[in-house]
């Protein structure tokens, strides 16, 4: 799972992901501001000109800001789908911003990167307020 995640071409072409072809994608997150308990709302368009169709394996990543002011990744799963030939989708997903047992959650400028079969593709940020 975490070859996959990471966006390793070797491991993703095991499980028959390849480099996405002829792929335009735009990525959206509303609200830009967002407070402690609330969710965030991602949309993502895909489109391809590629003249067959292509298995698609969607992730997006959130770069957490950390106490010390780094960020740490974390890959989410999507979906997996196939987009036909010269065709178009659009996709959406609420993001909770709850603090877990697992995760503790610091205000400050939260990116999203939109992640096709392991090439990021698109970048968005909010702005998580405590």
């Amino acid at each position: 799972r975490v070859p996959i995640k990471d966006g390793d071409p070797g491991a993703l072409a095991i499980v028959g992901f390849s480099a996405p072809r002829r792929l335009e994608a735009s990525f959206a997150v509303s609200p830009a501001r967002v407070a402690l308990g609330g969710e965030v709302r991602l949309v993502a368009r895909l489109a391809t000109t590629a003249r067959q169709a292509q298995p698609l394996l969607v992730d997006y990543v959130v770069h957490y800001p950390r106490k010390r002011g780094e960020t740490s990744p974390k890959v989410f799963k999507w979906t997996t789908l196939e987009l036909p030939a010269r065709g178009e989708i659009t996709l959406e997903k609420r993001h909770a911003m709850r603090t877990t047992t697992i995760r503790a959650l610091y205000p400050g400028l939260h990116r999203v990167e939109l992640q096709v079969n392991g090439r990021r593709v698109a970048e968005v940020g909010f702005e998580l307020s405590v």
